[in-house]
C-alpha cells in the first residue's frame, strides 16, 4: 500500500476475492470516510499504514477517481484514530448514507472521538497560546521565589 498525501488516498494493491479477472490491473484509490486528514495525519499515514497490509469496508466508488471505506490497519479503525490523535477532523455527514443505521452509528463515534480530541487539546486542537502562557507564567513564578543571585567575581 502506498499513499497520495496531496489527494489524502491511500494507493491499495487490491486482490479481490471475487471478479478478480475483471479488474484491471494497479493500485485502487481508497479514500478514508468520514475525516478530513491533516498535515499530521499524513504524515501519521506515511509512518504507520504505508508498505503495511490494510483492511477495508467498501462504502460506495467515487467514480473512477476513488472508492470510500471505512480502513482497519492491524484491526483498528484509521479514521477512528486520526480524529482520536486530533490528526483529523470529522468532515460533513455524508447524506448517501443516511438510511444506513450503521454509518449512523460510526459517524457518532468519529463525533464523540474529535470531541473528546479537543478536550484534551491534542493535535489540530492544541492551543499554543496557552502553552506559551502557561510556560511564562512558571518562570516568573520561578524568579521571583528564588532568592536573587549575587555573582562572586573569580579569583585566579
Amino acid at each position: 500500500m502506498r499513499f497520495l498525501p496531496e489527494m489524502t488516498l491511500l494507493l491499495v494493491d487490491h486482490r479481490p476475492v471475487l471478479l478478480a479477472k475483471l479488474r484491471q490491473r494497479g493500485a485502487l484509490p481508497v479514500s478514508i470516510e468520514g475525516v478530513n486528514i491533516t498535515s499530521n495525519g499524513v504524515c501519521w499515514l506515511q509512518t504507520i499504514v504505508k508498505d503495511d497490509m490494510i483492511d477495508f469496508q467498501l462504502l460506495e466508488p467515487k467514480g473512477e477517481a476513488a472508492v470510500s471505506c471505512i480502513v482497519y490497519h492491524k484491526n483498528n479503525d484509521v479514521a477512528k484514530r486520526l480524529v482520536d490523535l486530533g490528526f483529523a477532523s470529522v468532515a460533513p455527514f455524508n447524506h448517501s448514507f443516511q438510511s444506513d443505521p450503521s454509518y449512523s452509528q460510526y459517524y457518532k463515534e468519529l463525533l464523540k472521538l474529535e470531541s473528546k480530541a479537543e478536550r484534551k487539546k491534542v493535535g489540530m486542537w492544541w492551543d499554543d497560546k496557552a502553552y506559551n502562557s502557561l510556560t511564562s507564567t512558571i518562570l516568573r513564578k520561578l524568579k521571583q521565589a528564588l532568592p536573587s543571585v549575587r555573582t562572586v567575581p573569580l579569583l585566579r
